[in-house]
């Protein structure tokens, strides 16, 4: 743990440029839980002081966004994946139905006196780190500025005003707040935000292809972020720090291209009146933990990389559960807190699932795969319960042959519409799977188990470190895809960022770190949550309805 922090204190900026691969390595070794003992994390919770889930600025100017009916688009949930439907103008209406629905509030839970509320996209731990900054152009509706997301009163906040030149182009930028995971799990903490961040990729990602528009990821240094979103101005010296995750640029036709110049005249270019304090989430920690944030500093200087998606042509578009209502759906989805162990998932539905999330299967997704399945199947029709492997990609499949030598040579499991597939062991995987996913009884419950094995010596070597978070991205999109997939069928999900990451390379052989197990997820048919209340996502604001 010292070494790691020395390590980091010594390295000068210009290292850091040049090779962010050995703090990186250090600290995802750091961050491991084992079954000797978890990573290093608080050993109590103070809950009055836990990190609020939603940022303010104070003094600052407000654009409340409408509650608009989207039920004119005419859609349907292959859109969310497909992403083929008639693009729309960008208006306040439309803005507000993307952002709603891609970061907003679906519902309430409560348990005794308690009430919380839940996003459309899910968080470890409910905590949700993630914020999310516009750069708008002029408009009918707005000036052109960065604006903040408020979440809470689905509004935006005028940061500061910019020049006129941003040329009709919007862009989303992700920042998270560390503290907010840092506060309940310690070092894991900035896995978790990098997860996270995922998810919101892909559901951004997926809404926008609901209204026929497209998000495009651009390269560009993490500090000319922070520049743009004013996070290293003076009004952030006292409140919890954020730190940049990833920018897009938003399109409303699927031919045009990004264009990272606009972002590199805007950071030369002096933002004017800025204006809005940010909100103190918490009290000043009691419990620090160096490591995580050594890390997000040092990724200031790297850069984030450009992922390139399929195109909604190349896509299948028919599947179960098409026909739904996909605004529905996306406030329905709910994370699974518990599932029904007799219920068998269909077989059908399993492979249409596994298809829509090899290369190429789901415009959520990007097409160049680094990311492949290890599958525990309980309880899924016609399919022997056992260890199964499902590549994402031929390098996918090669690593494995090579890497995990326990059990071959594998059967071949034949899997419609997946090129590869083996099956490693026929077992009873359930008490393993519970196991190896820190005894949580949501990983034996459930129909199947996944776990995201993400190719990771190569990558990170090639990268000098920077692609780093970005596997871990990746991960948490795919959980997004499964959320949305599941919820589709009738069933439900639930993303396992605590597992015991050494045992699960044991048990398959695996003895590099040519692959390294990054998430985890369950999926089967949920028991009903009683602590969901009747309540919309936005009743607190019912006066604003239309």
């Amino acid at each position: 743990m010292d070494s790691l922090m020395q390590g980091a204190a010594g390295m000068q900026t210009d290292d850091l440029l040049d090779d962010l691969s050995e703090p990186l390595l250090a600290y995802h070794q750091l961050s491991k839980h084992h079954l000797q003992g978890y990573a290093a994390g608080p050993e109590t919770l103070d809950w009055d002081d836990q990190p609020d889930p939603f940022r303010h600025f104070a003094q600052a100017t407000y654009i409340d966004l409408p509650f608009a009916d989207a039920d004119y688009l005419n859609v349907n949930v292959s859109h969310l994946f497909c992403g083929d439907a008639p693009s729309q103008q960008l208006s306040l209406e439309t803005l507000s139905l993307f952002l709603c629905f891609s970061a907003g509030l679906s519902a309430w839970k409560t348990f005794g006196i308690d009430r919380w509320s839940l996003r459309v996209v899910p968080s470890s731990g409910n905590l949700h780190p993630g914020e999310l900054y516009l750069l708008l152009p002029s408009t009918g509706f707005c000036k052109a500025g960065l604006y903040h997301y408020d979440v809470f009163h689905h509004r935006l906040t005028l940061r500061s005003l910019l020049p006129d030149h941003v040329e009709g182009a919007v862009y989303l930028i992700q920042t998270s707040v560390l503290q907010r995971e840092a506060w309940k799990y310690g070092v894991r903490s900035l896995r978790y935000c990098w997860l996270d961040a995922g998810h919101q990729r892909a559901q951004c990602q997926a809404v926008a292809g609901l209204l026929g528009w497209s998000l495009v990821d651009i390269s560009t240094a993490r500090t000319l972020l922070s520049q743009l979103c004013g996070l290293n101005r003076p009004e952030y010296a006292e409140v919890e720090q954020e730190y940049p995750q990833w920018v897009c640029q938003l399109h409303f036709t699927y031919s045009e291209n990004a264009a990272a110049t606009v972002l590199e005249k805007l950071a030369s270019s002096a933002a004017i009146n800025w204006s809005g304090q940010p909100s103190r989430l918490a009290p000043p920690p009691l419990q620090t933990w160096k490591q995580p944030f050594a890390i997000a500093e040092q990724l200031e200087v790297a850069v984030t990389a450009v992922r390139h998606f399929p195109q909604s042509d190349d896509l299948p578009g028919d599947f179960i559960g098409a026909e739904a209502d996909p605004w529905k759906l996306i406030l329905s989805r709910r994370s699974g807190q518990a599932y029904a162990a007799e219920s068998a998932y269909p077989r059908q539905l399993f492979e249409q699932m596994m298809a829509a999330l090899q290369s190429g299967g789901s415009r959520l997704l990007p097409d160049s795969p680094q990311v492949h399945l290890l599958c525990f199947i309980h309880s899924v029709e016609g399919l022997a319960p056992g260890i199964y492997l499902i590549p994402r990609s031929e390098e996918g499949a090669r690593l494995f042959l090579r890497e995990l030598q326990r059990w071959q040579p594998w059967d071949d499991a034949e899997l419609n519409g997946i090129a590869t597939a083996w099956r490693m062991k026929t077992a009873n995987t359930r008490k393993a799977a519970g196991q190896l996913c820190c005894n949580q009884a949501i990983a034996a419950g459930s129909s199947f188990t996944l776990i995201f094995l993400a190719e990771f010596d190569s990558p990170m070597n090639n990268s000098q470190g920077r692609v780093c978070p970005q596997l871990y991205e990746e991960t948490g999109m795919l959980g997004q895809q499964i959320y949305l997939h599941s919820t589709a069928q009738g069933y439900s999900g639930t993303g396992i960022g605590c597992f015991f990451d050494d045992a699960i390379h044991e048990l398959i052989g695996l003895k590099s770190q040519s692959l390294q197990a990054l998430y985890g997820f369950a999926v089967g048919e949920p028991l009903r949550d009683e602590r969901i209340t009747q309540l919309s996502g936005y009743y607190h604001l019912r006066e604003r309805f239309v």
